[in-house]
């Protein structure tokens, strides 16, 4: 350690103090030669002299012993000095620093091998300069990338009046990932490189003041990872041609499998088949013994009687079908035994668990052994209810329609001929009376006709909804306009109770709604009357409803005046007007909206019909 050397303000301290020494032996020396009041003055001196010299030694000690902490200091900068210039020289991968434009400022040893040139050279170049022209884009966009994050980090400690390294005052700021290049000594061929980067900067005035480099050259990794790719691709090459020779071989193995096993395998695929289809088998699938109790059931038979496979099981078929039925049903079993017929095909009222009847076709045929003995029967299943009930309401309609028809066809034809006979050739007005009855009834078939297509049109869903955001307001002015001469005539008077609620609908459909309901309101009420049509919000829903005073709907007929050509009386039609299908089209409409339609009426006192629509 380097001995302790006492600096110029110290020494010049010591020499004071020396003095002051001497100057107080020299009046301690006189003090006995002089009178008493000159005595007492120089002892006061001789005091404060004492004081002044304990005060300068002491401050003397104190600056000796800060020399000495000063002195440590030193020297341990100067070892950590030395420390880092180790570092720095025995580094084995490139260390540079450089200002912020990346001049080269300082290089250690690794970087004169990695670009074969002396420090001496390397300093006050640009570090671009030895990076290919394809690459300096990038180079570029790095330190840019860093003078940005250096600039965030002064703003963010501007903002906040403290920097996350304490009473330091100069920050360091790393780029966040590092990343690869190409470089190009002056002499040599190009290598590539690993590059790590940070900025040493001051907060203050936000301008870096080095930039050190951190360059690992990665030539060989990067051959090696090459050498490995090549390695990987010859091995699949190998493994592919391997592959193929092994499926050559197999191929030729499978070829040679005996007649016996290829036999086995298709039995049993064969016989898994059977049992997909049996089990996933839409239709009712069932093996019914001889003696028609049931062997095995599939599940949609179960589902379609409502029984358990356990409790099927237990039964014949004959309990699933009425008594005259079930004679009939052994009478057929019997012909598939003796041979008489191939298959039978029946359909019948079966009965569900719960009791309610099933129309069900069932196609029955026969299995027989080896030697032709019969072993079960295979019965399939399907219910045809749907069918049937479409084809009683299409037959009802038919028949409704038809007698809808006639009626105004029969008044047309009957005006019609009396015209053509010429009996009212001199009566002027008896004709305009018949061409009038032709020309109502005509226009009454043409609604009629309308009716019936929109009602088909809308049940099959061939006319799309075409949604819009509606004023609920708008849509009852609108409806009320179309019926106001229809009121009028009537003597009618039409109330809105309005809502500036907004609807997600069609708003031609919800409209032809409210003129339907609004029209069977004028028509039925009594004049000198009125009809209110009003509209409010529900929790999740809009309800809108029509109220009148005519005579009211019976309890019976408050759900089937919604079907079609349904009237409370069959008079109203030849009376009032109209074609029995308004309703069932306010009905379809309403559930397409996926709303709900219905009334409630007290006989005498008039009927409030209500429709709800969702709210978006």
């Amino acid at each position: 350690m380097t001995p302790y050397r006492k600096d110029k303000p110290e020494m010049g301290l010591e020499r004071q103090i020396q003095g002051i020494q001497v100057r107080l032996n020299a009046l301690r020396q006189n003090a006995e030669s002089v009178s008493v009041p000159s005595r007492t003055l120089l002892e006061e001196a001789i005091a404060d002299l004492n004081s002044t010299l304990e005060e300068l030694q002491a401050t003397a000690e104190e600056l000796s012993q800060q020399n000495i902490e000063l002195l440590a200091t030193r020297q341990d900068l100067e070892a950590e000095r030395q420390r880092y210039r180790t570092l720095f020289e025995l580094a084995p991968d490139a260390y540079l620093v450089t200002d912020a434009k990346g001049i080269i400022q300082a290089a250690n040893c690794a970087s004169e091998i990695l670009f074969q040139l002396h420090r001496d050279l390397l300093v006050g170049k640009l570090l671009v300069m030895f990076v290919p022209p394809a690459g300096r884009p990038l180079f570029r966009t790095q330190l840019e990338r860093l003078t940005e994050l250096v600039s965030q980090d002064s703003t963010q400690t501007a903002e906040t009046g403290e920097n996350d390294r304490g009473s330091c005052t100069t920050l360091v700021r790393h780029l966040s990932q590092d990343w690869e290049m190409q470089f190009q000594p002056r002499k040599g061929q190009t290598f590539s490189a690993a590059l790590s980067i940070c900025a040493k900067y001051e907060p203050d005035s936000r301008a870096i003041s080095s930039i050190h480099w951190l360059i690992r050259d990665i030539s060989d990794r990067k051959r090696a990872e090459e050498t490995l790719k090549q390695s990987n691709q010859q091995l699949e090459t190998r493994v592919t041609q391997r592959t193929g020779e092994l499926s050559q071989v197999n191929t030729q193995l499978q070829l040679e499998l005996s007649d016996r096993k290829r036999a086995q395998l298709a039995l049993l695929q064969s016989e898994e088949l059977f049992r997909n289809a049996f089990a996933f088998a839409v239709n009712g699938l069932a093996l019914v013994g001889l003696d028609r109790h049931f062997l095995r059931v599939n599940p949609s038979l179960c589902r379609l009687l409502g029984y358990t496979e356990t409790e099927l099981l237990t039964m014949t078929s004959d309990q699933l079908i009425e008594d005259s039925e079930a004679e009939r049903q052994r009478s057929e079993l019997n012909q598939l035994v003796l041979g008489e017929v191939q298959s039978i095909q029946t359909e019948r009222r079966y009965f569900h668990k719960l009791g309610y009847p099933l129309w069900i076709v069932a196609s029955t045929s026969l299995v027989r052994d080896f030697q032709s003995e019969p072993l079960y029967f295979v019965k399939q299943m399907q219910d045809v209810t749907e069918r049937r009930i479409a084809e009683q309401v299409k037959t009802d309609f038919i028949a409704i329609a038809s007698h809808e028809l006639r009626t105004p066809l029969a008044s047309i034809r009957g005006s019609l001929g009396l015209l053509a006979s010429g009996n009212l050739d001199t009566k002027a007005e008896s004709s305009k009376q018949m061409l009038s009855v032709a020309a109502l009834e005509s226009e009454r078939l043409v609604r009629l006709v309308d009716d019936i297509l929109s009602l088909d049109r809308l049940e099959a869903q061939k006319l799309p909804l075409e949604r819009q955001l509606c004023r609920a307001a708008d849509l009852m002015n609108r409806a009320t306009q179309s019926v106001q001469s229809l009121a009028e005539e009537r003597n009618i008077a039409i109330t809105l109770i309005p809502n500036e609620i907004e609807v997600w609908v069609d708003p031609d459909r919800i409209i032809q709604v409210l003129i339907n309901l609004l029209n069977n309101a004028i028509k039925f009420s009594p004049p000198q009357s009125s009809v209110a049509l009003g509209v409010q919000t529900q929790t999740e829903q809009v309800l809108f409803q029509v109220r009148d005073r005519g005579r009211g709907i019976p309890a019976s007929k408050t759900e089937a005046i919604f079907g079609r050509f349904q009237q409370v009386d069959s008079s109203d039609t030849r009376q009032i007007g109209g074609t029995g299908l308004g309703l069932a089209i306010c009905r379809t409409i309403v559930q397409q909206h996926g709303g709900h339609i219905w009334v409630e009426s007290i006989e005498g006192e008039g009927s409030t019909f209500y429709f709800t629509l969702p709210i978006m």
